[in-house]
């Protein structure tokens, strides 16, 4: 069908309720994508694929390390990139110890991104490249 995503593309949404269903017993958990940012996923694979990535290493590692009871993902079309952002209400460590696969994960993933701690817990915000045309943000 033409102006049909590519059906590879798709997988981030069903991908994303996987994660929903996994963590949804246990923490509360949000998931907002708008539609640029959702229409630019469906049209780059790639990006689809890192950007699933992105988010189950952010709620997993929220819950897993910071014990947190709620994480919002949100994401949004910026410019040639989607921004990601996944906060959480976990505590805070004072000794994050030695980056690992998630860290290289992410390096490989994302044009940039950073994991700050944040008076209600933490917040990784990410970039991730997308192809095709650029959309306003």
């Amino acid at each position: 069908d033409a102006g049909k995503p590519p059906a590879e593309a798709r997988v981030w949404r069903a991908t994303l309720e996987r994660v929903r269903s996994v963590w949804d017993y246990s923490i509360h958990l949000v998931l907002v994508v708008d539609d640029a940012a959702g229409r630019a996923l469906d049209q780059d694979p790639l990006a689809a694929r890192a950007f699933t990535e992105v988010v189950r290493e952010g709620v997993t590692n929220a819950v897993r390390h910071a014990d947190a009871t709620r994480v919002d993902v949100r994401a949004h079309r910026h410019g040639d990139c989607v921004a990601v952002t996944v906060e959480d209400n976990g505590r805070v460590q004072d000794d994050a110890g030695a980056p690992g696969l998630g860290s290289q994960m992410m390096d490989a993933a994302c044009l940039a991104w950073r994991l700050d701690a944040v008076a209600t817990g933490h917040r990784l915000t990410a970039s991730i490249p997308v192809a095709g045309e650029h959309d306003a943000a």
